[in-house]
């Protein structure tokens, strides 16, 4: 019979590695995670203090039990190596990135000032070229059929002339479209009823579209929207780039890690995602990073859309929670200076809708 008092017996795992490997693995790591290249010799010791101490209170509580020499084996003393830095390849692509996020902010203002140019001609728009309700039905038939879309083959033009209502879009007759409709009109509504009546409808819209599709042509061939345009989504596409690799990028260094500190807090995610402020903060600490938190001034942006003739309005939903309505400005009159600082703070609203709202829910 089992002797209930007898203590079991725990003998190690022979896979497991030993107490002494254990030390020399920690002593290896610690060894590329403190040392720093001759160039960074100025580095804060006082940080690499909290560092060291940060580890040893890492080291797994049975090595406590070995002799100070052991100890002092296991966390070495911070040291200097030549060569590259451990975590240059970070630093690099941090530059890369502080660069392309200046030229992206560049493309982003060519390409605003040139659609600039293109809405105060859609702003102009001849209300005739409209289509009433049953030509709004008919677009959607003769798209079915493949014969016309109703984004790539119409202009899309502010729902009123109002300049205040520029946000709310809608769709506009080109001659193309019209001349599509007048070509296939017997063949799909059929040849008798409203069709003549339509087709002669169609025909007398035909030069004012032509004259409003010459207008707009020559607003896109002025401005060269269209080739900013791409180069914006360029600028974009590269900052996304190089912010993936950093974040795919292990910091085997302070200096490394705080690379991910600086792109953390400059980024969207640390602003729906608070459950790891204690996180990042203990890392800038650990880091000696300066964090400089990015700040949004909210109030002096609303206070600034108002000046400018801007409303807020509370916009209640059937459905879901209400949200936040921005009515631009007149543009009556206006000149092309005070258009650009709307379109600026406008592009602010978007980059900033979040905090915006947040803070319209608390003081509004």
């Amino acid at each position: 019979m089992r002797n209930p008092l007898k203590l079991p017996t725990f003998r190690r795992n022979p896979d497991r590695p030993t107490l002494k490997a254990r030390a020399a693995n920690l002593k290896a790591g610690l060894s590329r995670l403190i040392q720093r290249p001759a160039q960074h010799a100025e580095a804060d010791q006082g940080r690499r203090s909290v560092m060291v101490a940060s580890v040893a209170a890492a080291v797994p509580l049975p090595a406590l039990t070995y002799s100070p020499e052991v100890l002092a084996a296991a966390v070495p003393a911070p040291a200097l190596l030549p060569g590259p830095h451990p975590d240059q390849a970070l630093l690099d692509a941090e530059a890369s990135l502080f660069r392309a996020l200046e030229t992206q902010q560049a493309a982003r203002q060519a390409a605003s000032r040139a659609w600039g140019l293109i809405e105060d001609v859609l702003r102009e728009f001849p209300t005739p070229l409209v289509p009433s309700d049953w030509e709004t039905v008919l677009v959607q038939r003769f798209a079915a059929k493949g014969l016309l879309s109703g984004y790539a083959d119409m202009h899309q033009v502010p729902r009123w002339q109002r300049a205040e209502d520029g946000q709310i879009w809608q769709q506009a007759w080109t001659g193309k479209a019209l001349r599509t409709l007048i070509e296939h009109a017997v063949p799909v509504l059929g040849q008798g009823g409203q069709t003549p009546h339509r087709i002669k409808r169609w025909r007398e819209l035909l030069p004012i579209a032509d004259i409003f599709d010459a207008r707009m042509a020559a607003a896109r061939t002025l401005s060269g929207h269209e080739r900013l345009r791409d180069e914006s989504h360029a600028a974009d596409a590269a900052v996304l780039d190089l912010q993936y690799a950093i974040s795919r990028t292990v910091a085997a260094t302070a200096d490394g890690l705080a690379v991910h500190v600086r792109l953390l807090v400059a980024s969207d995610r640390r602003r729906r995602n608070t459950e790891f402020e204690p996180l990042l903060l203990s890392a800038a600490a650990l880091t000696g990073t300066n964090l400089r938190l990015p700040y949004f001034d909210v109030p002096e942006w609303v206070a600034a859309w108002e000046r400018s003739g801007g409303r807020i309005e509370r916009i209640k939903r059937r459905y879901g929670r209400p949200e936040w309505g921005f009515i631009y400005p007149s543009f009556a009159g206006a000149s092309d200076d005070f258009k650009y600082e709307v379109r600026q703070l406008g592009e602010q609203r978007s980059q900033n809708l979040d905090v915006i709202s947040d803070w319209l829910d608390a003081n509004r």
